[in-house]
């Protein structure tokens, strides 16, 4: 026998007010830099209804909550797949739609987290070419909807004294890795590991109501309030998340659902009907206003301004009222008038529907929209560019492999390391006719000399000591040719810079008397140029000046050595001086959002020599 569940105004309420606060943050109103808490807070909550659902249900099959689920949450992720797809034929550059096409199927199968996990952190600028970034959140919720019935069920038949205590400790283990990891990299955002304490907090929430009456309590009510404003105010892009921190709006949440408000003292806020319709279509909104909000801005190639933002969000709202009313409500609870009615093979006709429409944009629209993007003559020889750059590359690691470090008199020569941003300085130097004086030597580990804290001593000993994996780190730090590179009259080292980069440490280690150390800083990080292109042709200048991130590291925000032996070399003054210039004589001068294209390599070498840089190597 069933209990039915009790319809609880708290969680409704919560509902309302995460996915006004995840619009917020999207959209960029009203200061909420970090309305993404509302994600947490959705999180809390379901934490909180499967473990009733599961523990309130007499006779609990698998199967039939499974299927539930899938209903729930299905539907509306095949529409938004082919929705999305379909949009994208109009409005995508092939670069981005493949993109898509990529996501759609990791979406499809609940594991567009992982995906997006090993693309790029959440709050990169290329967020702006993924219509399906929000579904990582969905996808946790598929991954923790399939291993949290089992726990719940098993632990709760076999240890039900224990049930608490083993939540408790699930919460403390999850907590702590997500302390530990979660500043390593951005990435680690869509990892679900880190977001089980937060499922967690609201099955405590649960537990604690369904064995004691908690009384209501106004004061604690809107404490669990502010904390959820206080985290979407004050929280932003920077903030470690979802480290600790994210424990404040978890909590604030749990507050709410714990103590509610009496009766008496509700304020109405629970008969609004604003609140309550926000909270009868939160998943819908969710899952259109993303999207629709990202397919304007690349088609405009500009964020909506305010006035824009007002219509679109209540465009969203409209047909999100219609969604939910005609489509996912009917598919929820199986109110087809049709002969699918007897069985629940709608749902998986649907699916199968959007699998075959990923296979069919991927064979029938993308190839001929890439032949038409490839065959433009500007874009072609970028491309052609990254090959020869490529081969360029390899050509010179087999080169170096083959160097006698003993047949190389000391100070003749100048070495380029580094990533293949270190390549792209490293060819802009040979069009100088310098070939002789300049080599390059790959190496992309400089991330290893991050600033080390307490968290990376725990982390370190963890990974080396307790679970002994390898340190690439130190492997690749030993793989170093320390022989050749001490014979380098200048080190001239480019990378992908971090805020957490500690110049110090690359001092010390390459600490060769008489040696000069010259650090590349990073340029201007733009959208990605060819697809501007395509979109925008000759204009393209214009475009990137308006839409230039201000996110690259400069010289002020990086934590560098006072040493003597170091020295700067700013790459920003190279075609931002102060306009920033993408668009040359016909060809590109990047290759993507900030590498430097084969055919621009001429000119940024004479910006190089016109920017004094051969002075710091004298």
């Amino acid at each position: 026998m069933i209990n039915k569940l009790k319809f609880n105004k708290e969680l409704h309420f919560l509902r309302s007010l995460s996915i006004l606060l995840v619009v917020f943050f999207h959209f960029d109103l009203l200061n909420f830099n970090g309305g993404y808490v509302g994600v947490d807070i959705f999180f809390v909550i379901s934490g909180y209804l499967i473990t009733s659902i599961i523990l309130q249900d007499n006779n609990f099959k698998f199967t039939s909550f499974y299927f539930k689920r899938l209903k729930r949450i299905y539907p509306l992720i095949l529409f938004i797949i082919i929705f999305s797809l379909i949009l994208a034929n109009f409005i995508l550059s092939p670069i981005h739609y493949e993109r898509l096409i990529n996501s759609s199927q990791y979406t499809a199968f609940g594991l567009s987290n992982l995906f997006f996990f090993y693309e790029s952190g959440y709050f990169d600028q290329e967020k702006l070419f993924k219509p399906l970034l929000h579904t990582w959140s969905l996808s946790v919720e598929l991954q923790f909807y399939l291993i949290w019935p089992v726990i719940i069920y098993f632990v709760n038949k076999f240890f039900y004294k224990k049930l608490l205590i083993i939540i408790l400790l699930l919460f403390i283990i999850s907590l702590s890795l997500s302390f530990l990891y979660s500043n390593r990299t951005d990435a680690f955002f869509y990892f679900t590991g880190f977001r089980i304490y937060e499922f967690c907090i609201g099955t405590i929430a649960y537990l604690i109501l369904n064995k004691k009456k908690i009384k209501p309590n106004t004061s604690l009510f809107y404490f669990g309030l502010v904390l959820i404003f206080i985290s979407s105010i004050y929280f932003n892009e920077n903030s470690n998340f979802p480290g600790a921190i994210a424990l404040v709006p978890c909590i604030g949440a749990f507050l709410i659902i714990i103590f509610k408000l009496p009766k008496s003292n509700n304020l109405n806020i629970f008969e609004n009907k604003f609140i309550n319709l926000t909270g009868n279509i939160s998943y819908t909104i969710y899952i259109v206003h993303w999207p629709i909000l990202i397919f304007y801005t690349y088609y405009f190639m500009r964020f909506p301004d305010n006035l824009e933002k007002i219509l679109l969000i209540f465009i969203i709202f409209l047909f999100s009222i219609f969604l939910n009313k005609y489509y996912e409500t009917p598919l929820r609870y199986g109110k087809v008038k049709s002969k699918f009615q007897l069985s629940n093979l709608y749902l998986f006709a649907i699916f199968f529907s959007c699998i075959l429409s990923i296979q069919f944009s991927k064979e029938n629209i993308q190839k001929p929209l890439q032949n038409n993007f490839y065959e433009n003559e500007v874009i072609k020889t970028v491309f052609d560019g990254r090959d020869l750059k490529n081969r360029i590359e390899d050509a010179i690691y087999e080169k170096n492999m083959k160097i006698n470090p003993a047949d190389i008199k000391k100070d003749s020569i100048n070495i380029v390391i580094g990533d293949s941003h270190a390549l792209d300085f490293y060819l802009a130097l040979t069009t100088l006719n310098q070939t002789e004086k300049f080599k390059y030597y790959d190496f992309d580990y400089f991330y290893c000399f991050n600033k080390k804290n307490f968290k990376d001593r725990i982390i370190n000993t963890l990974n080396y000591k307790v679970l002994k994996r390898k340190n690439s780190c130190e492997i690749a730090l030993k793989e170093l040719n320390m022989s050749y590179i001490s014979k380098a009259k200048n080190l001239i080292i480019s990378s992908r810079w971090s805020r957490d980069i500690d110049f110090t440490q690359i001092s010390n280690y390459f600490n060769v008397s008489n040696q000069n150390k010259i650090i590349i800083i990073n340029g201007h990080k733009f959208y990605d140029i060819p697809t501007l292109y395509f979109k925008t042709k000759s204009n393209v200048n214009n475009f990137a000046k308006n839409l230039l991130k201000q996110n690259y590291i400069s010289l002020e925000k990086l934590n560098f050595s006072e040493k003597k032996d170091l020295k700067f070399f700013d790459k920003t003054s190279l075609n931002c001086n102060p306009k920033c210039l993408v668009f040359k004589d016909g060809y590109l001068l990047y290759s993507d959002k900030d590498h430097w294209s084969m055919k621009s390599m001429k000119f940024f070498g004479e910006q190089i020599k016109a920017n004094n840089f051969f002075k710091l190597v004298k």
